[in-house]
């Protein structure tokens, strides 16, 4: 499967693609996300947890979608200025 973003990164892997996103979207230093929470992942006894108390339950695929859930602008625009995917196509 090819995954392609708005702004024509191509891939054929998802990780690379999320990545991407993860990538374009990254708050900076604050961590904060669209609702205005910091989110950071962070690694708990056996367990992958945000520091807004979202657990992971099967890492990474839980915790890459809650943080592009957080971190995705609605209108889509990446910190470089750039329309990208505001969502993960399915696959």
């Amino acid at each position: 499967m090819i995954y392609q973003c708005e702004c024509l990164f191509k891939t054929s892997e998802r990780a690379d693609f999320i990545d991407h996103l993860l990538e374009v979207f990254d708050p900076g230093p604050s961590d904060l996300g669209t609702d205005g929470q910091a989110h950071t992942e962070m690694a708990g006894p056996g367990k992958r947890m945000c520091s807004c108390g979202f657990t992971a339950p099967n890492w990474p695929a839980a915790m890459d979608a809650h943080l592009l859930a957080a971190f995705v602008t609605p209108n889509g625009i990446g910190t470089d200025g750039k329309k990208h995917a505001t969502a993960l196509p399915a696959g």
